[in-house]
């Protein structure tokens, strides 16, 4: 007899469990996302003098609802046009997360590293230089090289 109620307590016990979830879902937390930060079309004889961070770190705000939502279809990539960056362009991160990225009014940005982003775009060259490999070997009696050496890579 006793068996047959099992399924009323397991029940009640979900039903508890997704409304103190529910409830605390309501508060308002504080959560970090890392945004990761391409450079696309930009010109082939064009180069980045110095590296960029690979990610953006976004400090968020927000009800716990909104946040579970962002981690969960997480935030797109910003994407910054290298056809359009000149030499010594500094691109602030607050202005840059504000057009790229589309957050819902109720999240607030507490705080994004790093605040600034600096482009030395330098032309980009290259130079082939013939490998010659300096190389002093003895063998033992009855032994000896067969063929010549190849160098790899030539260049």
């Amino acid at each position: 007899m006793k068996s047959k109620h099992y399924h009323i307590i397991i029940g009640s016990i979900l039903f508890a469990l997704l409304m103190w979830v529910s409830v605390n879902m309501t508060y308002e937390y504080t959560s970090t996302f890392s945004i990761p930060i391409r450079v696309e079309n930009l010109p082939a004889d064009k180069i980045l003098k110095y590296s960029i961070p690979k990610n953006l770190i976004l400090r968020l705000k927000g009800t716990g609802w909104h946040l579970t939502t962002i981690s969960v279809s997480g935030i797109s990539d910003i994407v910054i046009d290298g056809s359009n960056l000149r030499s010594n362009k500094v691109i602030f991160t607050d202005a840059l997360i504000v057009e790229s990225v589309k957050l819902p009014t109720s999240l607030s940005i507490l705080n994004i590293f790093p605040d600034s982003l600096n482009f030395i775009v330098d032309d980009c060259m290259s130079k082939k230089v013939k490998v010659k490999p300096l190389i002093n070997i003895s063998f033992l009696e009855g032994y000896g090289q067969t063929g010549e050496f190849n160098v790899s890579p030539d260049s």
